[in-house]
């Protein structure tokens, strides 16, 4: 049988992936964070760019498909973070061929499993098989942030961030963040989360890394050549936030998500 992945575009996959895997996102066509501006213009500007609802979008996208849909939750704490969100899920469950995947990580950690998932039905797996890999990789992704503005993390149940004002270095799993180190200055905090992440990665065997950016490219492409040199083994994919993402994780973060594939 056929499915149609779909995801949500706030997992923000590399445009890469969209040529080489069945997934659809939603919304289709996010718009990018690629500029720097206050946070209150960010805030204002990204809600009324929402007219619709994920659940809306979801249920549009199944309209258009003729086949059963997974849909893979992000699970990131703003986006299905209350009963309401789950009640039109479920609804939505019982009126389409719908499975919803919570898969309990927020960005890439999210959008790794879609990909996976894709890319076991195009060499001939079965659904149960990816689904039941995706188990696995659930337990070995890594989403670990450089946070410039972790007052913003708040919204999402953590609302000992509200009066951080340091930047910080966290590990993120789903809503959940855990401080790795505050470090005032921005240039000492990125080498901290550059070497930091670097040792973590350096024992896998075959590293797949996206590398979340807020507007700071250039950041992003040094701390990928900087990978590339010392982790020639991994696979790195660039991975631009959109607006809806950045004004969740705030503007000039970056962040890595990882997972060893021989784990999987």
């Amino acid at each position: 049988m056929d499915y149609t992945l779909v995801v949500d575009a706030a997992a923000c996959i590399p445009k890469t992936f969209f040529s080489l895997v069945d997934i659809v996102q939603i919304p289709p066509t996010p718009s990018l964070y690629t500029a720097h501006e206050s946070i209150p213009s960010l805030l204002t500007n990204t809600e009324h760019e929402t007219a619709k609802t994920v659940e809306e979008l979801l249920e549009e996208t199944i309209k258009q498909q003729k086949n059963p849909i997974l849909y893979f939750r992000i699970d990131d704490g703003f986006t299905h973070n209350n009963s309401d969100h789950d009640s039109k899920l479920k609804i939505l469950t019982s009126k389409y061929d719908l499975q919803i995947v919570p898969t309990n990580h927020a960005l890439m950690g999210c959008g790794w499993q879609a990909i996976h998932t894709s890319e076991v039905l195009k060499q001939s797996g079965t659904m149960k098989e990816a689904l039941d890999q995706v188990k696995i990789l659930q337990q070995s992704i890594r989403l670990v942030a450089f946070v410039e503005h972790p007052e913003l993390l708040s919204v999402s149940g953590n609302a000992e961030l509200g009066l951080e004002k340091n930047r910080i270095i966290t590990n993120i799993t789903g809503s959940e963040n855990e401080i790795l180190r505050r470090i005032p200055a921005r240039n000492d905090a990125l080498i901290y989360f550059r070497d930091y992440c670097t040792d973590q990665i350096s024992s896998l065997q075959s590293p797949r890394i996206a590398i979340h950016h807020a507007a700071t490219y250039p950041a992003a492409s040094a701390l990928e050549k900087w990978l590339q040199q010392k982790l020639p083994h991994a696979e790195t994919y660039i991975s631009p936030l959109t607006r809806q993402a950045t004004a969740k994780f705030g503007p000039r973060m970056l962040a890595l998500a990882w997972y060893d594939a021989t784990k999987i």
